[in-house]
C-alpha cells in the first residue's frame, strides 16, 4: 500500500488540475446575472483568461445551468455569504459573446 501511496496522490492532484485554467480564490462575486439555462458572474478583481474568449478581462463568466446547477449554488452561497472565491475554466461559450465557461468553483473559508 505505501508504494501505491505516491501514486494516489499524484492521480488526485492532476484531477484537480484537469480544468484548461485556474483562477486564484481570491476574488469576490459583485454580480450575478440568470437565464433559463446559465449563469453570468462578475467577479471582482477580473480576470484574463489565456483561452482566447472574446470577453477574456471583462470580469464575467459563464456556467452552464443544462449541465450543472451545482457550479452555480455554490458560486451564489459563496457570493451571498461574501467569501472569496477562484474557479477552474475550460473553454469558451456564448456565439459573439464569448465568456470563459466555469468547469469548477473553489469557495476559501
Amino acid at each position: 500500500m505505501k508504494r501505491n501511496l505516491p501514486v494516489i496522490a499524484l492521480a488526485v492532484l492532476s484531477a484537480t488540475s484537469a480544468f484548461g485554467e485556474d483562477v486564484p480564490a481570491d476574488r469576490d462575486i459583485v454580480q450575478v446575472r440568470v437565464s433559463s439555462n446559465s449563469a453570468l458572474i462578475e467577479i471582482a478583481p477580473g480576470y484574463s483568461d489565456v483561452q482566447g474568449c472574446a470577453l477574456s478581462g471583462s470580469g464575467w463568466l459563464k456556467i452552464d445551468l443544462t449541465i450543472d446547477k451545482s457550479l452555480f449554488t455554490a458560486a451564489l452561497a459563496a457570493a451571498t455569504s461574501k467569501q472569496k472565491v477562484g474557479f477552474g475554466l475550460s473553454g469558451c461559450a456564448g456565439g459573439s459573446l464569448d465568456y470563459p465557461v466555469v468547469k469548477r468553483v473553489d469557495v476559501t473559508y
